[in-house]
Order: C-alpha cells, then structure tokens, then sequence
C-alpha cells in the first residue's frame, strides 16, 4: 500500500512531540496507536503512521498555539510551524444584549467588580491576541447560580470548544496536564482545597507562565506556549488558600439567591436561538479591554480568603501588628519578642519560621529595618509603625538605633495596653 498525495498533504508527523496532526483540522492531534485505529476503516496498511513517517522528508515539522496569529501556517520563533488554534465559529450579529447585561447584573452583586467582570469576559471573547494575568474564582454556597452558565454555556463556545479545557481538581493535581495544552480557557467546575495550598501552586505556573511543558500520557513532553486563562468554580468560600501578596485571582462577590427557574429557561432560549452572536457582537464593541500587565483587582472576599489562608501563628502576628500600627506615638518590636509572644498565644505547635512570621506582619502593613539590630544581645529584624519610620526618616546625625532602641515595646505590654 502507498499513500495518496493528498492524504500525504494531510497529516505531518511532528518528531519534537511524536504526534500527527491533521493539517486541515489542526485540533485533531493523535498518538501513533491511536491514529492507526482512527484510519483503519479507510486504508489497506495495518499501521498507516509508518507509511506517513516513511514519507517524512527530514524536514521537523513545527506546532505552536498562537491565538494571536491568522493562518494554518505561522511563523514561530524563526521557523514555519502549524497554528493549532482554532477560532469560534459563532459570528457577531447586531441586537440587544440586554438579556446578557441582565445575567451580569443579576449574579455580580457588586457594581464595581461587575464592570471588571465584563471587561475579563470581552476581552476573551474577542481579543484572542490578549493574555490576560489573573484568572477568575466564582464562589457561593448556594448551588443554582450560573457560574457553569456563564463559563461552560456562554465563555467556551464563544472561545471555540476546541479552546477550552475542562479539568476536575483532580486532574489539577495529576502530573499529566493535556488540559491546558492550546487552551485560551480551562474551565473548572468545582474546585476545593481546603487547607492545602496545592491546587493554588498548581494553577499559579498556569496563570503566570508564559510557556508551559504539556506531559500528556503515552505522549513525549514539549514545550508550548500558554495562552491559558482560568476560571474556577466552587459552592466553598474555602475554594482555595490564597497568598496575601495574590495578583492571580480576580474573585467578585455573587449573588446567594438564584433566579428563578422560569428566567432560567428564557435566558438560556435566548442565548441558544442567536444570543451567542449578540454578545461577540457587544464584546468586539466593547472596547475597554484588560491589558498584558496589571494585576487582578483586589475585592473584599478575597481580603477574607487571605486571612481565612494565614496559619494560626501568622493570624497572631497580624493581629500584633495591627495593634502596633494602631498604638499612640512611634513604637518598634524586635522579632525576637514577636516570635516568643506568638509561641505563647498560640493553641497548637507553630510551624511558622521567622521570615513567614515577619512577612506577614509585613503584608498587614508595618515597617522594617533594612539592617538587623542588636536588642537584647541579639541581631534581629526590628518593626516599626510608621510613626516610627517617619521619626528616623527625619533624624539629621543621630544615631537611628539608639532611638529605635529608646521605643521598643513589648508584645504583652501592647496587648495589655490595648485592652485596658
């Protein structure tokens, strides 16, 4: 058996990942076992993919997802490659997309985090040459919302299935990770953590990484680039531990009380009968779209997930450190009365270094000597309120430890004081 010119024009091998790919279809990607039992059914050779790399003329063939790019054939990093990114087939249509703006104001509650909301959908919906730099995080206990309407029935074919991933948290959690090759969005249903910040630590290379090594089973490793943007989904408000300094996740506050199921049927009728084409239409007018660089806006239920993240020590430190911002007059305290305080308030063993201690102190807003000073016959980090900081800023000639020396206070004596 021989190959036909035009099936030959049709698949290529690409020997960095030891793939086919259809050139006409570039979603459809296969392994060798599993491309000679698609092509059984229509060829005379027991294994087709050997007369394909038979035919293979020594030239590597490329892949690269860029959606930024028009064209099967692109030019990637200095040589032609295949673009395996495959644009929406639903076209703009002029109409009233009042029955999606309806939606939005219905689930965002807040007014200021819906026009943020708005911009990120716009943007994915008709800016594939943006990558934006935070994901979204939807929760709310009350099941019933929309948050799968919105991602699942609206995002993802307005970004083309093909562009789209839908991993549960356990594949998350797996070494393989198929699921975010040549994805613009990844979609995840139902997303909870709890404690463990290992779900967050995986997603955050997904977010922030520009190019991504997809290890998929039974498939060699390579190197894509990432255009992935996530949005996850969870009915828990401990869906994730989250970092103080988080520039990741954009997480709005929505609605607890679900539309009725009657509205339900009308909107989901509306988008199924043209209303897809109607909001394209009003994302590619939309205009304000999120840019390259930023970070995510910060919201009041992410300020509660961050300190619903901290460890019991860290949620001591930060409340010290509220009181000594909050103290009358410039104040300082040395790590190392910080730490003994923390160990002693503490319930449970504290598992906390100094530095995460300090760091966290540090987020809530205090300040801290660059140099470490000798209190108490120790070199440690001394921090301060910024009473304190302004004082030194403004010595001419004095010796700075010795007045930082002159307005250490004690943790117990702080605490005391705050209660009387």
């Amino acid at each position: 058996p021989v190959l036909r010119d035009s099936f030959k024009s049709m698949w290529a091998y690409v020997e960095e990942a030891d793939m086919f790919v259809c050139t006409e279809m570039p979603e459809i990607i296969r392994s060798e076992a599993i491309l000679n039992k698609m092509l059984a059914p229509f060829s005379h050779a027991a294994e087709t993919s050997r007369l394909i790399t038979r035919a293979y003329n020594g030239r590597s063939t490329r892949v690269c997802y860029r959606p930024d790019e028009n064209g099967l054939m692109v030019t990637f990093r200095g040589s032609s490659a295949i673009n395996l990114h495959v644009k929406s087939c639903i076209r703009p249509e002029k109409g009233d997309p009042g029955p999606w703006l309806e939606f939005l104001e219905y689930m965002f509650v807040n007014e200021k985090e819906r026009k943020e909301i708005a911009k990120w959908c716009a943007t994915i919906i008709a800016r594939p040459d943006i990558r934006m730099p935070y994901g979204v995080l939807l929760v709310s206990e009350q099941q019933g919302i929309g948050k799968t309407t919105l991602g699942a029935h609206i995002l993802a074919p307005l970004v083309g299935h093909s562009n789209v991933g839908f991993p549960a948290e356990k594949d998350i959690l797996n070494d393989f990770n198929d699921w975010v090759a040549n994805k613009r969005l990844v979609f995840v249903n139902e997303i909870y953590s709890g404690h463990s910040w290992k779900a967050y630590h995986s997603l955050k290379t997904v977010i922030t990484d520009r190019d991504v090594t997809v290890n998929q089973k039974y498939m060699r490793s390579y190197v894509i680039e990432n255009w992935t943007h996530v949005m996850a989904c969870s009915n828990s408000m401990r869906a994730l531990k989250m970092e103080n300094d988080d520039r990741r996740w954009f997480y709005p506050e929505i609605t607890e009380t679900p539309w009725p199921n009657k509205k339900f049927i009308e909107f989901r009728h509306w988008v199924e009968s043209g209303g897809l084409n109607i909001i394209r239409q009003w994302a590619e007018n939309y205009g304000d779209y999120v840019g390259v660089s930023g970070r995510a806006p910060m919201t009041a239920r992410k300020k509660e997930m961050i300190e619903g993240s901290r460890s019991e020590a860290q949620a001591e430190a930060v409340a010290l450190a509220e009181s000594l911002m909050d103290a009358e007059g410039a104040c300082a305290m040395s790590m190392k009365d910080v730490v003994l305080w923390v160990r002693n308030s503490s319930q449970s063993k504290v598992f906390d270094s100094d530095y995460e201690l300090r760091k966290s102190m540090l987020d809530s807003g205090l300040r801290s000597w660059p140099k470490r000073v000798r209190i108490d016959g120790r070199n440690q980090y001394v921090l301060m309120n910024e009473k304190m900081w302004d004082n030194l800023s403004r010595i001419n000639g004095a010796d700075p430890v010795k007045m930082m020396r002159a307005h250490i206070m004690r943790p117990g004596d702080l605490m005391n004081e705050e209660r009387m």
